[in-house]
């Protein structure tokens, strides 16, 4: 059984140059009928090859999910809490060992992990926040409310704070 692939179409290229290229898929990934029961998420992969004319198969037999790391960003409005030297102390304290260039970006790490918790803790998800501010923000703009002036500036601060 032919397992498939993912990247690129071909295997196979002569590396010419203009009209005279030739790509072709010549190499394939193929298994029995138990072998893909066995590694129902089995890919194969054909890797960009720049020493030669044909590209190597990777075969994966555990393919985790394609997500992207999120950025971590460091929001200078949690200077203003108090708390932040004890978060970010309890990450850089824990006893690491190894090299010193380990030990700086395992610390650096565990800090940004203290961190995330920490925001996580105290502010919830910020995309939410937002979310739910906005939609009050519209349902008060809708509504003939008093108070609106007073309730529109809390959600404002709330947006802000998100």
């Amino acid at each position: 059984m032919d397992v498939g692939y993912k990247g690129h179409p071909w295997t196979w290229c002569n590396n010419w140059d203009g009209d005279g290229e030739i790509k072709q898929r010549l190499d394939r990934g193929l298994s029995s009928y138990p072998w893909m029961q066995t590694f129902e998420r089995a890919t194969c992969k054909h890797l960009d090859s720049f020493a030669s004319d044909h590209s190597m198969l990777l075969f994966d037999t555990k393919p985790g999910p394609n997500r992207r790391k999120k950025r971590f960003y460091f929001d200078k409005r949690w200077l203003q809490r108090e708390e932040i030297n004890d978060v970010v102390k309890q990450g850089w304290d824990q006893e690491v060992e190894g090299t010193r260039m380990f030990k700086l970006t395992t610390k650096v790490k565990r800090c940004r992990i203290a961190l995330l918790t920490w925001k996580n803790r105290i502010q919830g998800n910020s995309k939410v926040n937002i979310e739910r501010a906005k939609k009050q923000l519209l349902e008060l703009g809708a509504s003939g409310v008093e108070d609106i002036k007073n309730k529109r500036k809390c959600l404002k601060n709330k947006l802000k704070e998100a």
